[in-house]
């Protein structure tokens, strides 16, 4: 778990580190459903720094509706070399799928 910052940053040093991204590493960055998610690959347009945090663009922030203090799941793949973000309503979204699935019935 992680907070956005008054920068729009989320920091979250053992993910940046489990996927060993470091200063200059370039990340695209897209957006699916309600989360952000961050790839490193040389064609991206967000460049890491020193600091083991991520910017999370206006475009992004404002489709998954985050803002400056939202608390938000962080999750890397070391496999899939991908940090994501997932704001609180895609959080709410999995956890009801998941509950709905438990109790056998169909929550949408």
């Amino acid at each position: 778990m992680a907070r956005v910052d008054a920068s729009d940053r989320v920091q979250n040093r053992d993910s940046v580190d489990l996927l060993g991204w470091s200063r200059g590493d370039t990340l695209l960055v897209t957006v699916l459903e309600m989360s952000v998610v961050f790839q490193r690959r040389t064609d991206g347009s967000v460049a890491m720094t020193a600091k083991p945090y991520v910017v999370i663009p206006a475009a992004a922030r404002a489709r998954c509706f985050l803002h400056a203090g939202a608390r938000v799941l962080v999750a890397a793949d070391p496999a899939q070399d991908v940090l994501v973000v997932h704001s609180p309503t895609s959080v709410e979204r999995m956890l009801l799928m998941f509950h709905a699935r438990l109790s056998g019935s169909d929550l949408r």
